[in-house]
């Protein structure tokens, strides 16, 4: 589960909610600064792909029986995508860590109080 939190400057007002990088159940998301639009944003980083064990063979349980949990923690591989700007395809994107930079005056903006969360 990600959590979005709140980015105010207190030079120029500018706001934003983000979650620097952070995952979801299938997905990474990372907080980037478009040089373009002058705005900060979480874009798709990555797919998570959960690798499960095969189950175990049939034991003859009755049908009822819930079926046997695996003992083998799944292993998760992160497919890696192209970041791209939600106005524009071809706007540049750096990554953005707070405290960082406001897009909009370069002043430097703290991370707030948590807003939401996703998954």
């Amino acid at each position: 589960m990600g959590t979005l939190y709140d980015f105010t400057c207190a030079a120029c007002g500018y706001t934003a909610a983000s979650g620097g990088m952070d995952r979801g159940i299938d997905t990474v998301y990372v907080t980037v600064h478009c040089l373009n639009c002058r705005e900060l944003m979480d874009v798709l980083a990555g797919r998570l792909s959960h690798d499960l064990p095969p189950p175990p063979p049939s034991l003859g349980a009755p049908a009822t029986s819930p079926p046997p949990r695996p003992t083998v923690p799944p292993k998760e591989k992160l497919a890696e995508v192209k970041w791209r700007c939600r106005t524009g395809r071809f706007h540049r994107l750096e990554p953005w860590q707070p405290p960082g930079p406001c897009p909009k005056c370069g002043e430097v903006i703290e991370r707030g109080e948590p807003v939401g969360i996703w998954d």
